[in-house]
């Protein structure tokens, strides 16, 4: 059952993002992507990057009480979905359908008419199941370091 609040993220959450981005990708992501892969894409992220983030773009948390369970943003101007993360310990709970839907919702509401997202490879089979299409395989570089990712598209 999916009891998960989703809200526009706040200033507050930022700290609690980026904890859950590093616990998300260092649990999940470790089966499809070497140490140095991962290393790279952690990176030295600050909270006041997410602070800024949050000011920016849309930018939506889920929660359980008050405890941030994911987080996700895109960006209406390049039509692209930017992150969903998942704490680990909610994974497959209805967390990123949640946010994935409050996005789309969102975009309708900007009159966005489609999404697309460079997918980890963690990823793909939770975007599929969410209505994405691979288009093409692409890499996204992270201090010079090549992570393979999947070009992915859905219509709004």
């Amino acid at each position: 059952m999916n009891n998960h609040v989703v809200r526009q993220a706040t200033a507050g959450d930022a700290a609690p993002i980026l904890d859950l981005r590093e616990r998300s990708i260092l649990a999940l992501c470790t089966d499809d992507y070497t140490d140095d892969q991962i290393a790279a894409w952690m990176g030295k992220r600050l909270a006041s990057e997410y602070r800024q983030y949050i000011e920016k773009s849309p930018f939506f948390v889920s929660t359980l009480g008050d405890k941030v369970t994911g987080y996700a943003a895109y960006n209406p101007n390049l039509q692209e979905l930017l992150a969903v993360y998942v704490d680990p310990d909610f994974v497959r709970q209805g967390a990123a359908t949640s946010l994935v839907n409050a996005i789309l919702s969102d975009a309708r509401s900007r009159g966005v008419d489609s999404l697309w997202l460079d997918a980890s490879l963690t990823a793909v089979p939770f975007y599929e199941a969410a209505g994405f299409t691979p288009m093409r395989e692409t890499t996204h570089v992270f201090g010079g370091v090549q992570l393979e990712c999947l070009r992915m598209e859905t219509i709004v």
